[in-house]
Parts: C-alpha cells; structure tokens; sequence
C-alpha cells in the first residue's frame, strides 16, 4: 500500500510541475519592441539615453543628479545599437576639459587615454581649457599645437550642433599674458565653421573677441578667417 501511495504522490508531483501556472508574471513571450513603429521606437530611445545635463568627467567618480542614461540599451543587439546610437552620442551634450596639455573627457579611455570611436557621433561639444601655471604662458605653442591637434581628431567640428567654449584666465599672469594665451589658445577654433550656435565664455573682459570668434564658427566654409578688429564688435555698457 505504501508503495503505490508513494508512486502516486510522485506521479502527481510531477503532473503539477508540468502544468502552467495560471500567473499574471509570465516572462514566457518578449514584448515585440522592434515591432513598433520607428517613431516610437525613436522616442523610447530618447526618454532613455538623453539627458539635461551634460556629460562631464566628473560622473565617473559620483552618482549625478539626474539619472544615467540606459546605456545597455546599445548592447541588446545590431538594430537597436544601429538606431539607438546616434541618439546617445548625437543628442547628448559632452564635456572635453583641457588642463595643462592633454585633452579628457568622458569619451576618453581610461587606459590608453584615447578617444572611444562613438566620439564621430558626437554634435554637442562644452570645450573647458584651464591653465594649471605660469608654465604653460612660456610654452604658448605647444598648448595651441595640442588644440589644433585635439580639433583635428574631431575632425574640426565638422557637422557640429553647439559649441560652448570656457577659457578660464582672468589677471592671474596680467593682461598682456591673458591676451597672447587668449589669442594662441583659441585660433584653431578660428578656423571652424557652419556651427548652428557657438557660444564663447571668457574670465577677462574679451567679450569682444568672444564676438569675434563665435561669429567665425557660425559662419559658413567660404567666410575667411580675418584678424580680429575689436572696433568691429563694439561692446555697450549696461
């Protein structure tokens, strides 16, 4: 008798392990995403890979105020990292911080110090150039051959959207000093056009130069870069 209970409760056991269970969280079919329609396939993409802030080095070290963006999204597979990309990388807003003489940013590798190959997506630059010392006043050169050679890797800002540029300087070295850094530093960028908006934040009273230089960068290719008249960009006192 014990025998054929046991075979039964087997039996049994095995029969309900079988049988689907009647539940509300049933993972069994995926959600057809890539059935929906390309708009709102697009828009779902932007709620989750675009932010208000932008992209600082500052967000590797802490949690920012706004949430990160579902980068793992690009992982899942080709079709969405195809459709997905150029959404992350082009809609976004990244800082490129120049400190002494070499360039970082959040697109740069860690390891090899080098720029990651999403960076060709990119159409919305904040460019921050922070003098460390007195060091780099004597060595004008060779800050601005390490700007021409980090807008060159950008392929000169070709297809940009906006371009924010912070010179930090002020009357620490005096203002001749701040004029020939101002006017090395920053001659590359004479040299980029058709940007759909430039803006140029200077610490010293350049707001004329910035003038100068954002009206170049909004220009379009055939513009030649003149040398810069501040008779032309009349400042007027608040």
């Amino acid at each position: 008798m014990r025998s054929s209970r046991s075979r039964t409760s087997k039996k049994t056991i095995m029969s309900a392990s079988k049988t689907p269970r009647a539940c509300g969280n049933d993972h069994s079919k995926a959600f057809p995403f890539l059935s929906l329609p390309t708009e709102i396939r697009v828009e779902i993409y932007r709620l989750l890979l675009v932010r208000p802030r932008s992209f600082n080095l500052c967000d590797r070290y802490y949690l920012p105020k706004h949430p990160p963006p579902t980068v793992s999204l690009l992982l899942v597979n080709r079709q969405i990292y195809s459709e997905s990309v150029q959404i992350m990388y082009g809609e976004n807003t990244f800082d490129f911080t120049l400190s002494g003489t070499s360039w970082e940013s959040p697109l740069h590798d860690p390891k090899t110090k080098k720029l990651t190959r999403n960076h060709f997506y990119v159409r919305n630059f904040v460019f921050e150039i922070k003098p460390l010392s007195d060091v780099f006043i004597r060595s004008v050169s060779a800050y601005r051959k390490s700007v021409q050679s980090f807008l060159n890797e950008l392929d000169g800002l070709n297809g940009a959207k906006n371009v924010t540029i912070f010179l930090y300087l002020g009357y620490l070295y005096g203002k001749p000093h701040c004029m020939l850094l101002r006017d090395s530093v920053l001659e590359p960028f004479t040299r980029v056009r058709e940007v759909q908006s430039a803006n140029v934040w200077l610490s010293d009273d350049s707001v004329a130069y910035g003038q100068y230089l954002k009206k170049l960068m909004e220009s379009p290719p055939e513009v030649p870069t003149l040398p810069f008249d501040k008779s032309e960009y009349p400042i007027e006192n608040p």
